[in-house]
């Protein structure tokens, strides 16, 4: 297959943490356009170090990355990324709607001055992820579940190219779980989406490739 026709590449990457053993050896990967790739693997088994290195966030000791075609750092801002939610600063004042519209900062908006197509685009996702009653709603009133389909609400109105999910299913409900799964699932024909998971849970049949 040809090279460009890969969102992700990785080739022979290692990564350790200051100096200590390395969390990631020799891993080599290819993610094609609009896959909807799973990673599984344990807590601590290096499944976020492997979503950080494709953003950039980190640099590997050993090995290449490449995203959209370039080096992470020259195509990051077309892509969506939702880290782990682990339920903190949630007296931050800020409702549902503001928290989406942060997703529009790197899509042409100019500091918090937000235009119409930012405001469509930011509710158009709330709507996408079933949670556009919630507009108006704090963040911290919110349920685990709510804030989560919120949190990927602000990945998609960026309009990304490629998804990046770290752990979306945690502490959340069956029916929210089942729901985000299949929502997933529909976006592999407009972008890559690689989500990082230790649950098994329905992914053998959602996904393209575990």
């Amino acid at each position: 297959m040809d090279s460009r026709a890969f969102d992700i590449e990785l080739e022979d990457v290692s990564f350790a943490y200051n100096g200590s053993g390395p969390v990631l050896d020799g891993v080599s990967l290819s993610v094609p356009a609009k896959e909807f790739l799973v990673v599984l693997g344990p807590n601590g088994g290096g499944k976020s170090t492997l979503l950080r290195l494709m953003l950039g966030l980190l640099e590997p000791q050993k090995g290449t990355v490449r995203l959209l075609g370039r080096p992470p750092a020259e195509s990051v801002a077309r892509v969506g990324y939702v880290p782990q939610d682990a339920g903190r600063n949630r007296d931050f004042p800020i409702t549902a709607l503001e928290a989406v519209l942060h997703g529009r900062l790197g899509a042409g908006s100019h500091g918090l001055f937000y235009s119409v197509a930012d405001k469509t685009a930011a509710r158009d996702a709330l709507e996408r992820m079933g949670v556009e009653s919630l507009a108006s709603r704090p963040m911290g009133e919110l349920s685990q579940g709510q804030r989560q389909r919120v949190l990927i609400a602000r990945a998609l109105a960026s309009e990304p190219k490629v998804l990046l999910l770290d752990e979306p299913l945690a502490s959340i409900d069956p029916e929210t779980r089942d729901m985000l799964l299949t929502e997933l699932a529909s976006l592999r024909s407009r972008m890559t989406v690689i989500m990082v998971s230790h649950d098994r849970h329905m992914l053998e049949v959602t996904a393209d490739r575990l």
